[in-house]
């Protein structure tokens, strides 16, 4: 008898040692609110989407390089001061984008050029690369400038800007805007991220 009591009394703190309480009944802890697009999982966290983390999805990762897909100009100006930029016709526009600023710029794309075309605010020009471009420093500052080409030797600058490619509270734009109408000069990239 006292054999079957033991053998019985190891058998129920073996038992309640392995159920243990179940997630069905365990109501300790409160769901929180799930930011950018995260789900609530069932250890009452969030499960967030790419490019974010924390307990809420509330802050962002900086991604490891940006994917530009395409370069649009929307703006730029048709003359150069007083003359034309051109001798005979208009323009012929290309872009080119890299790190660094003034002297120091390292060349990451350099377009095709579009040619005899002007702006007029409602055409916008797009240069979409033949190969994958890639902005391998988010956090660095990058230039871009529009040139009117004029040959292989020479070219003339039509404008440009100074900017830093990713911002830790963006949320991850598809467009980068860069403008300044007074010039009138606007560039939008369209970019993908990568983490």
């Amino acid at each position: 008898m006292k054999k079957f009591l033991l053998n019985t009394a190891l058998v129920t703190i073996l038992f309640l040692a392995f159920s243990g309480c179940s997630s069905d009944s365990d109501s300790s802890c409160t769901p929180i609110p799930c930011l950018n697009g995260g789900v609530s999982n069932s250890d009452c966290g969030c499960d967030c989407p790419d490019g974010y983390t924390g307990t809420d999805c509330g802050s962002q990762i900086t991604p490891f390089r940006i994917k530009v897909n395409k370069v649009r100009v929307k703006y730029f100006p048709n003359t150069n001061g007083s003359s034309n930029w051109d001798f005979s016709d208009a323009p012929d526009i290309f872009v080119r984008l890299g790190l660094g600023t003034g002297s120091s710029v390292s060349l990451i794309y350099d377009s095709n050029v579009i040619n005899n075309v002007l702006s007029d605010g409602v055409v916008n020009y797009d240069f979409i690369p033949s190969s994958n471009v890639y902005i391998n420093s988010p956090l660095a500052t990058h230039t871009i400038i529009l040139g009117d080409y004029d040959s292989i030797s020479s070219h003339e600058l039509m404008g440009g800007f100074t900017f830093m490619p990713y911002n830790s509270t963006n949320d991850f734009p598809n467009t980068i805007l860069l403008q300044d109408l007074g010039v009138p000069l606007s560039f939008e990239l369209f970019v993908t991220y990568e983490w």
